[in-house]
């Protein structure tokens, strides 16, 4: 769920806390693994989306893969299976009284 680059300035991804609580809590509920993870050396496109305008709500989400950006990229498609599941259910779980207010 974190992200930082660990080299030169600093950047990457502060995850929303309101997502992180909603992925968890929607991970427990319908019994879909998840693990937090801390990526050092690694940036997405999301460590700069953060920081559009006034900022934007957003954390990482992925899935295990071994030999990444190569033309060996594998992963276990359970896993892939899994997070659209995820997303599915979280999305779907947010409703008119769901807020992104930092306290």
């Amino acid at each position: 769920l974190y992200s930082f680059h660990g080299r030169g300035t600093l950047n990457g991804v502060l995850p929303h806390p309101a997502l992180v609580r909603l992925m968890e809590e929607t991970a427990a509920a319908e019994d879909i693994p998840l693990q937090r993870s801390a990526q050092v050396g690694v940036l997405t496109d999301l460590s700069y989306v953060q920081l559009v305008g006034e900022g934007v709500a957003a954390l990482d989400l992925g899935f295990p893969m071994r030999y990444s950006h190569s033309a060996r990229e594998m992963c276990e498609l359970a896993d892939l299976e899994a997070l659209v599941a995820l997303l599915d259910a979280a999305v779907g779980s947010i409703g008119a009284g769901f807020e992104l207010i930092r306290h």
